[in-house]
């Protein structure tokens, strides 16, 4: 068998590039918490009414409510979050980082 080291060091650069390219955005979003007093991007299950978890964790609905597992919502209490993902929102992810990789600024 025939092992040539420039060549598969060739495809271990072109995988180790692609994984970059493809999930450092991701890790972009994931990195850190969200962010008092601007829009978060509040993941959650169809089957509970987003606007009354919202507002009963202390914070408001912004932005279209047409998005069945998804809502941007703000507040400006630092415990918002842990409560919203304590009444059973899945995620939370910063606004501002979701909106950088749209390429706006909010």
């Amino acid at each position: 068998m025939d092992f040539r080291f420039e060549g598969s060091m060739q495809k271990i650069l072109i995988v180790a590039t692609l994984c970059v390219g493809v999930f450092a955005p991701v890790a972009n979003l994931l990195a850190g918490p969200p962010q008092v007093s601007v829009p978060a991007l509040v993941i959650l299950p169809p089957w509970l009414d987003a606007g009354l978890l919202v507002l009963a964790s202390g914070g408001r609905v912004i932005g279209p409510e047409t998005a069945p597992f998804a809502r941007f919502v703000v507040s400006d209490d630092p415990s918002f979050f842990p409560r919203l993902v304590e009444a059973g929102a899945w995620w939370v992810f910063d606004g501002q980082r979701l909106a950088s990789l749209c390429g706006a600024n909010v």
